[in-house]
């Protein structure tokens, strides 16, 4: 079977061209979950001017391979729903996995910051398709804007995002954009998840996959 680069698997679209195909092609494992884990086209061979997604979630419970890992993966796409309303999430479904080098080429972040996010939700929604699974970066200094839970999610504001905010940094609803979009997070290990409070900073930079 020939491989099948990750743009093409992914398409332009909120949904896959290649439904129900079977494929085979490479990645960088960049992060993972209880439930597979995201591999993403390296730098070096990323077309930067292809504004199509370049990494995808592979869905496999099992024998994931390490973070940073070279690897071959062959499976069924699929556009996963959690119900009808939510926007697909292209994924494969791995019959087969193959680790080609225990240490793959770099693969660098995007930053989510407010050049990102600073538009219409619509424009979001566009920009947002494109780097589906891929590896994002929120910067030091981006403000906790929603309590912190037992799950490990937070919702953070990158600075120098424009927004109309409570005196204790929580963020009003803007009645031009009601269905603004933030960046969150989730922490896998829960008992490792600290409590914060809204108006807390990251110190540091943090990274993983959209």
């Amino acid at each position: 079977m020939r491989l099948t680069a990750i743009p093409d698997i992914q398409g332009s679209t909120l949904s896959s061209p290649l439904v129900g195909q079977t494929v085979r092609t490479r990645g960088v494992v960049t992060g993972g979950t209880r439930k597979g884990y995201f591999i993403q086209v390296p730098d070096r061979d990323r077309d930067q001017d292809d504004p199509r997604s370049h990494a995808i979630f592979v869905f496999r419970r099992r024998d994931h391979p390490a973070l940073g890992a070279s690897v071959e993966v062959e499976g069924e796409v699929h556009d996963f729903l959690i119900d009808e309303t939510d926007r697909p999430t292209t994924q494969i479904a791995a019959t087969r996995t193959k680790v080609i080098r225990k240490q793959g080429p770099p693969v660098s972040p995007v930053p989510l910051d407010a050049t990102l996010l600073d538009c219409d939700s619509a424009e979001l929604a566009l920009r947002l398709n494109r780097l589906e699974a891929m590896l994002v970066s929120l910067e030091a200094g981006s403000e906790f804007v929603a309590p912190s839970n037992s799950f490990g999610d937070y919702v953070l504001v990158p600075p120098g995002l424009d927004l109309v905010r409570t005196p204790h940094g929580g963020v009003l609803i803007d009645p031009d954009h009601p269905h603004r979009w933030l960046p969150s997070l989730r922490i896998i290990d829960y008992s490792r998840a600290a409590r914060l409070n809204v108006g807390a900073r990251l110190s540091s930079t943090i990274m993983g996959p959209l």
